[in-house]
């Protein structure tokens, strides 16, 4: 929460995953790590998250945001794909993952 708050990114990342793998129900937790997935621009993980989020709350106050959030990230996940179909490069991909395993 200290590295959320004092909005050290990567930190926060860091820490909210190691969190979630204990505590996977932990809403908050979910909603802010897909939040700072999706600033870093790690839209895989941050749709994962927010989905993960909207589960566990979804009467929450903020879950037509939350929603609205996962339409975003989507478009720019195609966006990306289209793009590196487009080129020679796959180098536009390298940041759309934050963990492999999402």
């Amino acid at each position: 929460e200290y590295a959320f708050k004092e909005r050290d990114t990567d930190k926060a990342i860091k820490e909210y995953s190691s969190a979630l793998d204990i505590f996977p129900t932990w809403p908050e937790g979910q909603f802010n790590l897909a939040t700072l997935a999706g600033e870093k621009k790690f839209y895989e993980t941050a749709i994962f998250h927010m989905k993960e989020y909207l589960e566990l709350v979804p009467e929450s106050p903020d879950a037509q945001a939350a929603k609205d959030s996962v339409i975003i990230w989507k478009d720019k996940v195609s966006s990306i794909y289209a793009a590196s179909a487009n080129s020679d490069s796959p180098a536009q991909l390298k940041n759309v993952h934050l963990r492999s395993k999402y």
